[in-house]
């Protein structure tokens, strides 16, 4: 019996992969024509696990893979410990370029050596972010996305508290620091300016 594949795909909606799936094709031949992330990352979900086609897939998806956001979908998508969940991640490496995208790498390492790498391209990045920030929000991102008692985490703090311009932002450093710190004391010293009678 023979389908038209391809029209029923784009009147239905339904990716080709899912529907050879469905029908007992052979997903290899389909293997071709897959020029995106997304075909080969539906192609890689429709195949049965362990099979030709999910190892071929799985290549497929890993030479597709084109942002930090694909990596780390590629990087779920395997099976943890396998040699596909390694490449996608070395490949989510590749792809870090905010403070917020090494967060999540990091959280997501399995890997000691691969920490240690993180965590330098993390304060490298938070440290580029600080020195651009101009503004209280901006700073704020640059606090939330950097690590914790950290150098640059501590200088994003004294940088919001230097461009808290309201008594709430004062409020949300103080929130962050202990009262006996440095930037605690300097903090409830700024808070106080709004108590002035």
């Amino acid at each position: 019996m023979n389908f038209d594949i391809e029209r029923m795909s784009g009147e239905e909606n339904i990716p080709v992969t899912f529907i050879k799936a469905a029908l007992g094709m052979p997903l290899s031949a389909s293997l071709d024509h897959l020029s995106s992330f997304e075909q080969a990352y539906e192609a890689y979900l429709s195949a049965s696990p362990a099979s030709e086609q999910r190892i071929a897939a799985g290549r497929e998806l890993l030479r597709h893979i084109s942002s930090f956001e694909e990596a780390r979908k590629a990087t779920l998508a395997h099976p943890k410990d396998s040699a596909g969940e390694r490449m996608a991640f070395r490949k989510m490496l590749e792809y870090v370029t905010t403070p917020g995208e090494a967060r999540e790498a990091y959280n997501s390492a399995e890997r000691d050596s691969d920490r240690s790498v993180i965590l330098q391209k993390w304060e490298e990045l938070s440290a580029t972010r600080l020195e651009s920030a101009s503004t209280f929000d901006e700073v704020r991102t640059v606090y939330k996305n950097s690590v914790r008692d950290s150098e640059v985490g501590r200088a994003a703090i004294r940088k919001m508290l230097e461009y808290a311009a309201t008594l709430e932002e004062v409020r949300e450093v103080c929130q962050e620091v202990s009262f006996q710190s440095e930037e605690g004391i300097a903090a409830i010293r700024k808070m106080a300016q709004f108590y002035q009678t």
